[in-house]
């Protein structure tokens, strides 16, 4: 499931390969059959044999620029599957989406219900999904003072604010975990109970793992030996204290935590 770091890392590899590249084939496989897919599949159609003159992404939606034929949308949150590679790939029965460029590179999209996680815009495209985005960390550098006034009006879980993409845009589970752990704050904590320090600790850490996670190719093994996610699926031991980690049910459910150093 690719969070914000996974699709910055996605859209990198798609301008170093597909970028001024022409689209040699494209398939896509609905599963319901019906007109919104038929409609979809016709109009991506058009894009067979156009250039990419540009990717971009906001979040985890990932734009590609086709020149002359609009800008194909593609939100990569939640339940996506993700190949990126050169050679050929197998395309599922249903519910996926290839792109094959020049050069032999190709991009695999599926997903359940794909058909709604993709778009063609052009200039009269209804793009209101978008504004209605919070700021993205790896994009703004002055994300933690835009996010100040919003994180204060909210009266959730800390956690569930975090995967709010109204609030931020593009993070997910296991990366709003590792804030709140490089920011020593439990997950199921209220927004409202965190002090003006833990706030502008949770601020300041938020960009900080997101860019770390990058450099680090949101590869567990590479990232730094302090933090939580090198051991989701490892030990499960904390990086700090050495103590078992939890994992929290309820209103922040499946969140790795360490009991001993996030209070």
């Amino acid at each position: 499931m690719p969070e914000l770091p996974e699709t910055e890392l996605i859209a990198e590899k798609l301008r170093s390969a597909a970028l001024n590249k022409r689209l040699e084939d494209i398939a896509f496989k609905g599963g319901r059959g019906n007109e919104q897919e038929e409609a979809l599949a016709s109009a991506l159609a058009r894009l067979q044999g156009c250039r990419i003159t540009d990717v971009a992404r906001y979040g985890t939606f990932l734009f590609l620029e086709f020149e002359e034929q609009g800008i194909l949308s593609l939100n990569l949150a939640g339940e996506v599957d993700v190949q990126l590679q050169r050679g050929r790939l197998d395309l599922p029965e249903h519910n996926a989406l290839l792109l094959r460029c020049q050069g032999g590179f190709q991009l695999l999209l599926s997903a359940p219900n794909l058909v709604a996680r993709v778009r063609l815009l052009d200039e009269e495209a209804d793009v209101d999904y978008l504004t209605k985005l919070g700021p993205d960390p790896l994009l703004d550098s002055e994300v933690a003072t835009h996010l100040a006034p919003a994180l204060g009006r909210r009266r959730t879980h800390v956690r569930a604010a975090l995967m709010q993409d109204n609030l931020v845009a593009g993070i997910g589970p296991t990366w709003a975990d590792e804030i709140l752990f490089q920011s020593r704050i439990r997950p199921d904590r209220l927004v409202p109970e965190l002090t003006p320090q833990e706030r502008e600790r949770l601020l300041k850490n938020l960009p900080k793992v997101l860019d770390r996670a990058v450099r680090c190719q949101a590869k567990p093994n590479l990232l730094p030996q302090n933090f939580l996610t090198r051991h989701r699926h490892d030990d499960q031991l904390c990086p700090i204290c050495g103590g078992p980690l939890e994992t929290l049910e309820g209103g922040s459910k499946g969140a790795l935590f360490c009991p001993k150093c996030q209070v």
